[in-house]
């Protein structure tokens, strides 16, 4: 019996002395499974089962209760206090990729609604129909706000302010101005804008935008309009608002259409420079100027006048200053700038190189009842000071004003071959001329004293013919 008890006590001391190893291996073996909680939890980012996870300690503080001998076993339990502190597991779920692919994600589900607002956009630009010789109608009725550039310049432009119900259709077109045009208006170029519609004027107003030529940079510009072309000569000035930039002039508050041409305030067809009178010999060249208008005339250095002949060469007027008005000035050309032959033609420019007047001195010319292209000694020029019609002057006026003799003043004067030695031969051609340009040819036998006397002594020769 007492072996027995004694068996049963060893075998009760030897396992206690085993528990705690059992106890510690049970521990182990349950905390080997946490990890794989932990990978879990990550995704859920609960620390609490973490830190429960890996604090052995508390299991470790136990065993000394029961078994103090394994204090001494468990003494680095401090190391666990530096494994809660970084908590590894706290950076790893970290939520800044969750939050950045959703950022970025939601920009791109907007996009496709930003895509089609371009293409819902109208265009700004109203189509024309080409109408030919450059004229532009509007395919539809136009609209109020819309600007209409022109097809042939994106400068000339036309915006409503009003219109009518319903509104038409826009027209713009084009013209070239002829020589004649350019003088009568002052206008700045040969280009001039017609613009019309189907509306009616005075139904509605718009703004016009024109570009401004070459010749008008740095200039003072205004804007004359003519219902018509025919009606250019007398076209006034517009008085509507107007707004000039460096290569646009812009009319406000426009009302009716019509022809538009950009010219000079003070064109010169009230200011006009003329070829008044041309002797065009080899002895002694020289073209006289004449003040048409009611204001001086600036031709001085710097202003940019020239004269030009058929050739094309240009001379500058500069030497000749200011003329007055109804005053004169000469040009003295060089030797051999002017033909001694018809036709020649004699041009003055403007500071713009707009031509003031053009003279071509021909038999066949308008304006010019010439037998002969002036000789030696003579000069060609208008009739009186600034008139259309032009003559011969047997003896030139330059520098004074244009005055032929009266009719009856003088007789006839011999104008073409010297008689030969022993008077006139029968049959020899001989010009005569008397002092309103009137030239003739005699056959008339020859004595000598010249020509023969008349058969009725009641006419004698000297008596005014024409």
């Amino acid at each position: 019996m007492k072996k027995f008890l004694l068996f049963i006590a060893s075998a009760s001391l030897l396992l206690q002395s085993l528990l705690p190893y059992s106890a510690t291996l049970s521990f182990a073996q349950e905390v080997t499974p946490t990890p794989t909680q932990t990978e879990e939890s990550a995704q859920t980012a609960e620390p609490s089962d973490i830190q429960t996870s890996t604090a052995t300690d508390p299991m470790a503080t136990e065993v000394p209760a029961e078994n103090p001998i394994e204090t001494s076993v468990e003494a680095p339990t401090p190391e666990p206090s530096p494994t809660v502190e970084p908590t590894p597991t706290q950076s790893e779920p970290q939520p800044t990729p969750v939050i950045s692919e959703t950022l970025i994600s939601s920009p791109s589900a907007e996009t496709p609604d930003l895509t089609p607002a371009p293409t819902a956009m109208p265009s700004a630009t109203p189509l024309w129909n080409d109408l030919g010789g450059g004229a532009f109608e509007t395919n539809q009725a136009v609209l109020v706000g819309e600007e209409y550039i022109y097809a042939n310049n994106n400068k000339l432009r036309v915006k409503f302010t009003q219109l009518p119900g319903p509104a038409g259709k826009l027209s713009i077109k084009e013209i070239k101005l002829t020589p004649d045009q350019i003088l009568q208006t002052g206008a700045l170029s040969d280009t001039a804008y017609e613009i019309t519609s189907t509306m009616a004027d005075g139904t509605f107003t718009y703004d016009l935008t024109l570009p401004l030529p070459p010749e008008a940079q740095g200039k003072e510009v205004e804007v004359v309009a003519a219902e018509s072309e025919s009606e250019l000569p007398s076209a006034p000035e517009l008085n509507e608002q107007k707004e000039k930039t460096a290569d646009t002039i812009t009319i406000r508050g426009l009302n009716h259409f019509t022809v538009f041409v950009i010219t000079t305030p003070n064109p010169d067809t009230t200011q006009r420079v003329l070829i008044n009178e041309v002797a065009p010999t080899v002895v002694a060249e020289w073209i006289e100027l004449f003040n048409n208008g009611t204001q001086p005339v600036n031709l001085a250095a710097g202003t940019g006048w020239v004269i030009r002949n058929s050739a094309g060469n240009s001379q500058s007027l500069s030497a000749l200053g200011t003329i007055a008005p109804a005053g004169r000035a000469v040009f003295n050309a060089p030797a051999g700038w002017l033909l001694d032959v018809a036709p020649e033609t004699v041009s003055i420019l403007n500071e713009l190189g707009s031509t003031i007047d053009t003279v071509t001195i021909s038999l066949t010319a308008p304006g010019f009842a010439l037998d002969h292209y002036p000789l030696a000694g003579e000069s060609v020029g208008r009739k009186t000071d600034g008139i259309a019609e032009w003559a011969i002057f047997t003896s030139p006026t330059k520098g004074t004003a244009n005055v032929l003799p009266p009719a009856g003043a003088g007789g006839l004067s011999e104008v073409g071959p010297i008689a030969p030695a022993g008077g006139f031969i029968a049959g020899f051609p001989i010009w005569y001329k008397d002092s309103n340009g009137l030239a003739l040819d005699l056959m008339e036998a020859a004595d000598g004293f010249g020509i023969s006397d008349p058969t009725d002594p009641a006419v004698p020769f000297s008596e005014q013919i024409g």
